[in-house]
């Protein structure tokens, strides 16, 4: 017999149970989570708390000339000014996590029927943001900026419905249009997987937004222009900067000089005997490296992480 969560209704008592125990499960799961990573990022400011190989590939900069996934770490070592990145880095990580999860919480709680139990499965969902803090990975990776910006894209397009006034609701969206666009080349530049992990959920977006401002009264007169030239320049955009990404790849003498040029604190608390490591090694690796690196990742049995 199928169970209508809108029964509930019915039952006044049970209803606010259901309610209260649903606060305190998303409370509860939202303060670990925080917790979590603090302990691990701003509560080990001197001690790298997390993989060194992430921290590695977020110290790849700038400095041995223009380079593929180089801008955060241009970003980290300039607010360092030549003392240990660890600081700052371990800041930008934890304000980062923060973004994330309330982002993903706004989203959850303006989009369901019963919202703190929403909350609740968004929290917990395998792989999730609580997954973060229990396994101790993935927060530190560049790829959860990718998913902050993905979530805070999300909600401002989510609230656009809500806009009531038309020129006021255009100017919003083309502002969100914007941001998105800038999101998504700052983005590439800090790793070129963007293009693969959410440059795809960022186009949906750009078509919701774009929708917003094609919308008229009668719908047989819409031709969806601007929609399809959304589409393709920000397609063409993201491709071209894979590309030039691609060209500017770096090597092996970029990567030592990077790694040479990085304080001596943070290289022997990426390895322990002080030699190159990790994601600026990766930079340094040629296409057979990177084929090879995949086939382990098959061969470890973590094709499906």
């Amino acid at each position: 017999m199928e169970f209508d969560i809108r029964k509930l209704n019915t039952y006044p008592t049970a209803k606010l149970l259901f309610e209260i125990t649903g606060i305190f499960l998303a409370v509860g799961f939202f303060v670990t989570s925080l917790y979590l990573v603090y302990r691990h990022t701003l509560g080990s400011m001197t001690t790298l708390a997390w993989m060194p190989w992430g921290y590695s590939e977020l110290l790849i900069n700038y400095n041995a000339g223009f380079v593929r996934r180089g801008l955060l770490g241009a970003l980290i070592r300039a607010c360092s000014g030549g003392r240990s990145a660890l600081p700052v880095t371990n800041v930008l990580i934890f304000a980062n996590y923060v973004l994330l999860i309330l982002s993903v919480i706004t989203l959850a709680l303006k989009t369901a029927y019963i919202k703190v139990w929403n909350a609740v499965f968004v929290l917990v969902i395998p792989g999730g943001i609580f997954a973060m803090g229990i396994s101790h990975e993935f927060f530190y990776r560049k790829e959860a900026f990718f998913y902050s910006a993905l979530a805070l894209s999300a909600l401002a397009v989510s609230f656009l419905n809500n806009i009531k006034h038309s020129i006021l609701k255009h100017s919003a969206a083309y502002c969100i249009i914007g941001l998105i666009y800038l999101f998504s080349i700052l983005f590439m530049l800090i790793h070129e997987a963007f293009l693969f992990l959410a440059a795809p959920a960022n186009l949906f977006l750009l078509i919701a937004a774009a929708r917003t401002i094609e919308t008229t009264p009668d719908p047989s007169k819409k031709d969806f222009g601007f929609e399809k030239s959304i589409i393709l320049t920000y397609a063409s955009t993201i491709t071209l900067l894979f590309l030039c990404m691609a060209y500017f790849r770096g090597g092996e003498s970029t990567a030592v000089h990077i790694w040479n040029n990085l304080n001596t604190t943070d290289k022997f608390m990426i390895s322990s005997d002080g030699t190159i490591y990790g994601g600026i090694a990766a930079v340094g690796w040629d296409f057979g490296d990177v084929l090879y690196n995949a086939l382990r990742v098959l061969i470890g049995g973590m094709a499906w992480y």
